[in-house]
């Protein structure tokens, strides 16, 4: 049990605010999501997205412009789960401490903050009573998908879900003050930078190797180890190399167990590990009635560009690509329940990326595309998008009725 000292002391620390008017966080805003920032819905609002790439910056922002306001200072509580007393603390307990304290009123509105809540025992049900209960606007942020299972069915109704990826190209151009160019050929450089890189926020802007390296440490040890008693842990980062090598490729659970010498139920439960962080995310082929297809094997994509970089032996600028544009459409798709993202297979030629519309994407960025590339796609009758490199005339050529795109284009639009 924690002491009210401890609480008293944790909560200082955390809010330094509450005793310095002019406190304010040093840190670049994330224009994806400005909107949300500036949001004054009375929904709680949960931040999902795996560790360290951005959620609490995003709470932060908010906390600035709360700050920036005529709002209570007092008010204003933010609460991380990391510290060491969260597990005998609910988060009516930190409310009624800051009310008490400070002697705010019962109807004096207060704005709750709190971090990675998938550590804070029970937390759900807390936060439903001062939802309930209070002049209050919650912010959560969480790690684990667990934060969307059984627990979460306590706040039907009073939350929008948000989730957090890395950085655009379009953010990843503002914090490294960079500009896209009237010459196409720089902007390949630039775009191609943004791939090998990735989206981490501290990666971009320290440009640390160790730091993509602490980063997959900190999930997989911390959040997956230590919650689920993994007995092979090792496993884990063998499974993550296994599929940077296989990204865009269709694979199965008994492919995995062969080639790493396994069991079938061990590739399904560490495949969904990994996926509990958010490190990877499964893209089926497309069935009838916009459908997973019942035979579909998935292929897996990585969070970031930057991990599948550096876990892969032999990382292509292709391969990347593809995973940019997964990440994008993801971002502009994002649903609660399921973004509704597939691949396809149209009379026997499988396209990259198909969605709930029908809409088709494909990417070929890369060098020296020739006919036989293209010409399967001639036979098709509905229109792709295509995600190149630069306009080759081959595309006009062969494919006059489709639309052709560049990635810096496209990752910007």
């Amino acid at each position: 049990m924690h002491t009210t000292q401890e609480l008293q002391a944790t909560l200082s620390i955390l809010n330094p605010w509450w005793e310095d008017k002019n406190y304010r966080f040093n840190l670049k805003p994330r224009s994806s999501y400005e909107t949300l920032i500036q949001s004054q819905n009375k929904n709680i609002d949960i931040f999902i997205g795996a560790r360290r790439v951005g959620k609490t910056s995003i709470m932060q922002n908010i906390i600035n412009r709360l700050l920036s306001s005529r709002v209570n200072k007092r008010q204003i509580i933010y609460f991380s789960a990391d510290a060491r007393i969260s597990q005998s603390l609910a988060p009516e307990d930190i409310v009624t401490y800051v009310k008490t304290t400070f002697s705010l009123k019962q109807t004096d509105k207060i704005y709750l903050f709190l971090d990675e809540v998938q550590d804070m025992p029970d937390w759900q049900r807390s936060v439903k009573y001062l939802y309930d209960n209070s002049n209050i606007k919650i912010y959560i942020t969480g790690s684990s998908s667990l934060i969307l299972r059984p627990q979460t069915s306590k706040l039907t109704g009073r939350f929008i879900l948000h989730e957090v990826l890395g950085l655009s190209f379009t953010e990843y151009l503002e914090f490294t003050s960079q500009k896209l160019f009237k010459n196409h050929t720089k902007n390949i450089l630039l775009v191609s930078s943004y791939l090998q890189s990735g989206g981490y926020p501290e990666y971009v802007l320290g440009k640390d190797r160790q730091i993509i390296t602490s980063i997959i440490d900190s999930t997989l040890y911390r959040d997956l180890i230590s919650k689920y008693g993994i007995r092979n842990p090792a496993f884990l980062k063998d499974l993550l190399d296994y599929l940077a090598d296989k990204v865009t490729s269709p694979v199965s659970n008994s492919n995995i167990a062969k080639d790493l010498g396994v069991n079938d139920d061990t590739a399904k439960f560490y495949l969904k590990y990994l996926q509990d962080v958010y490190l990877i995310y499964p893209v089926y082929r497309k069935g009838k009635s916009n459908k997973i297809s019942k035979s579909s094997v998935p292929k897996y994509y990585f969070n970031d560009t930057g991990v599948l970089n550096q876990r892969s032996l032999s990382p292509k600028i292709g391969l990347l690509a593809e995973n940019a544009v997964y990440l994008h459409l993801r971002r502009k798709s994002f649903s609660k329940e399921y973004p509704g993202i597939f691949y396809n297979e149209i009379n026997g030629t499988e396209v990259d990326f198909d969605n709930r519309s029908g809409d088709l994407t494909e990417v070929k960025f890369r060098d020296n595309i020739i006919k036989t590339d293209l010409e399967k796609y001639q036979l098709l009758n509905q229109r792709i998008n295509f995600v190149i490199k630069d306009h080759s005339e081959i595309f006009s050529d062969l494919l006059p009725m489709h639309t052709k795109i560049t990635l810096d284009q496209y990752l910007t639009s």
